[in-house]
């Protein structure tokens, strides 16, 4: 017997370290897949979010059934963003300007929301889709920190896509907090302004969604 065949059949030879180096090899490749499949669902860097769903059918209209909420924390900007039960374009679906979508922002000032973060009808010489941010304690506008529809002011963004309705401005618009917390609510008027039933759904139905950091 050779010297050869018995260093081939002995364990712990050749085989056996091919054998280890393939596990190894595909323990290695899984990890990356996992790590690939993190970074693909991460908020991205400098983020933080929350999301959360809202029981459907509890308000007698689709367009103003909210069934999922999500708040984006960015190093630059916040990002708001309401999904209802049914979608549409709030030009030809919403029923008229005291519909509209207001999230209470607090980043733990005086009692009670500190901002408001309003989507609304705004009519003019066109009516328009618009987002727009105001102090809780003084109704007062913050400048710079509005936009409309498809009409983008740098980072600050509005838009319906199908049943998402998204707001997204600047931190310092809400004077850069290091967290805040947020609740959604939606006020759908089916009559006219100020007439008939008014129906608000609110998210989280219990109160405030837990503080949300920046990344």
């Amino acid at each position: 017997m050779s010297r050869a065949r018995l260093h081939r059949d002995r364990p712990g030879g050749h085989d056996g370290e091919m054998h280890t180096l393939s596990a190894v090899r595909r323990g290695v490749a899984a990890a990356v897949v996992a790590l690939l499949a993190i970074v693909a669902f991460a908020p991205g860097a400098g983020a933080d979010e929350i999301e959360q769903t809202d029981p459907v059918g509890d308000v007698p209209y689709q367009r103003g059934d909210i069934t999922r909420i999500r708040v984006i924390h960015r190093s630059g900007n916040v990002d708001l963003r309401v999904r209802t039960r049914l979608g549409g374009q709030p030009l030809n679906n919403w029923p008229n300007r005291a519909t509209y979508i207001r999230w209470r922002i607090d980043i733990g000032g005086p009692a009670g929301p500190d901002y408001y973060a309003d989507l609304r009808l705004l009519s003019g010489v066109d009516t328009l889709f618009t987002g727009r941010l105001r102090s809780a304690h003084t109704g007062q506008i913050i400048p710079g920190c509005g936009a409309n529809q498809n009409d983008p002011n740098g980072q600050t963004i509005v838009t319906a896509n199908g049943n998402e309705y998204r707001y997204q401005f600047l931190r310092g618009c809400i004077s850069a907090p290091e967290q805040f917390r947020a609740r959604a609510a939606l006020v759908w008027d089916n009559g006219l302004p100020n007439v008939g039933p008014v129906y608000t759904d609110y998210a989280p139905n219990g109160g405030q969604l837990p503080p949300v950091a920046t990344g």
